[in-house]
């Protein structure tokens, strides 16, 4: 078994491997035990959502938080652009119910969240933790009553005494700023805030040799000290030292002879720190062609501005049929596709879980992103596509709002030319563009109105000439 968990993070039945963050777990547990909101907050790459995973939720089932008991129902879950959706299919998971009864619960008042963990927990009691990983998605909702309400929610249940509920949610730094215009939201901020620290050399040197005994191996001492001094001059720090050490595992596997320890070599060969992106384009050039062609769609299906400007990305979980409707491809050869890069460990779910309708795809880690410079082209002509979406769409409304569009309604001149181009683009479909939030409504009208215009001023100009 491979003991390091690549670009994903560590989920809770690998607390086992998990090393190095003993002392930011009890400062978690401290805090949790003062209040029961909390942000755990950090730039991309620090290790905060297999903190929550593989740290604090196997600590909280030990005991940890005395004044909790050992009794706990757990829910992990990403708010995407429908949080209370994604809310109620947690809560229907602990609960044995629809997401559909729990979500019409929620939308009660705005104790509607502690009504249904009351309705869960009666009458064996015991303590709730809901954890919102990926905070940062709530921003990609453009329903702002939603947003706030599914905040109210959170917050009302975080202060409610009557339950333990406890509410973590795990925060990029950048987005810190971005959550004052929420209710409550600041106060509760700087009562529960943990800003995951980098690890020492010690805290890295056990989260390197600590998961390689445990599964029966060692690490050469040249390969750990040149590593941890690499390490000390990264940014994303933790996600390429999984990824490396997993790709440096599976070579060794290979190549292994007499039980000789992982050592440079190993590491080398996949192309050490550096290695994600090579690794995704070794994964794209495996591919034919067309299938690369079908793979940028995935990609760019999968990723999304985050809100700010086109250069700021995350990472768009999708359903599996949603992806075959955007990219009005056939499941066999989207499954074929994708399979490709589950099998490297850069799309989830992880090789072996069926591939259903419903089934949520997504990248590993948003690193992806930004140590594959493919995917960040990718992700910006994706931006400017869904902003000329919404202009056309705003522009169309506006044309449309009487029957008939007049002349200076239409398009014409460079910003016709753009808008013909985007029609005959590959992802122009209503499928597609939904993601943005808008009915695809009557752009394709507004265009050929345009474009049929244009030509008519043409043809009167050239019947006009002497």
């Amino acid at each position: 078994m491979n003991p390091f968990p690549g670009i994903r993070p560590f989920e809770e039945v690998e607390f086992e491997v998990y090393f190095g963050r003993d002392e930011s777990v009890g400062a978690i547990l401290h805090r949790l035990s003062a209040c029961r909101f909390l942000a755990i907050t950090g730039p991309s790459g620090s290790g905060k959502s297999s903190l929550v995973r593989a740290g604090l939720i196997p600590a909280l089932k030990g005991g940890s938080l005395s004044a909790a008991g050992s009794r706990w129902k757990t829910a992990v879950f990403r708010p995407d652009t429908r949080p209370l959706h994604s809310l109620a299919a947690a809560l229907a998971q602990l609960a044995g119910t629809s997401p559909e009864e729990q979500e019409d619960i929620l939308r009660q008042s705005s104790w509607g969240l502690v009504d249904a963990v009351k309705r869960m927990t009666e009458p064996s009691g015991g303590s709730v933790l809901l954890c919102v990983d990926q905070f940062e998605e709530l921003f990609r909702c453009r329903d702002e009553d939603e947003k706030a309400f599914f905040v109210r929610l959170l917050m009302e249940a975080a202060v409610f005494q009557g339950l333990p509920i406890y509410v973590v949610i795990s925060l990029r730094s950048e987005f810190l700023g971005e959550c004052a215009v929420f209710r409550d939201l600041p106060e509760a901020l700087n009562n529960g805030l943990y800003l995951v620290p980098r690890m020492t050399r010690g805290e890295l040197r056990l989260a390197i040799e600590g998961p390689a005994e445990i599964a029966g191996a060692s690490i050469s001492p040249y390969l750990l000290d040149n590593l941890l001094n690499d390490l000390a001059m990264c940014q994303d720090y933790l996600v390429l030292m999984q990824h490396a050490l997993c790709r440096a595992w599976e070579e060794w596997q290979q190549a292994s002879e007499n039980g000789r320890c992982i050592d440079l070599s190993d590491f080398e060969k996949v192309g050490g720190l550096s290695s994600i992106g090579a690794h995704a384009e070794d994964t794209l050039h495996s591919l034919s062609p067309e299938q690369q062609q079908i793979a940028r769609l995935i990609f760019q299906c999968m990723t999304a501005s985050a809100g700010r400007d086109d250069e700021f990305f995350i990472r768009v979980p999708v359903t599996f049929h949603e992806l075959c409707q955007a990219t009005g491809n056939s499941e066999e050869t989207i499954r074929c596709v994708v399979d490709t890069f589950r099998r490297s460990g850069l799309l989830l779910p992880q090789p072996g879980h069926p591939m259903m309708d419903d089934t949520v795809c997504d990248l590993t880690h948003e690193s992806i992103i930004w140590k594959w410079p493919r995917l960040q082209e990718w992700a910006k002509d994706e931006a400017q596509f869904g902003s000329m979406y919404v202009r056309l769409a705003d522009w169309s409304r506006e044309a449309f709002r009487v029957k008939a569009a007049s002349r200076d309604d239409l398009l014409r001149g460079h910003l016709l030319e753009k808008a013909l181009r985007w029609l005959h683009d590959s992802r122009a479909n209503e499928h597609w563009t939904s993601r943005y939030g808008c009915e695809f409504f009557a752009i394709g009208r507004l265009i050929e109105e345009s474009r049929k215009a244009r030509l008519s001023v043409f043809s009167w100009f050239r019947s006009e000439s002497p």
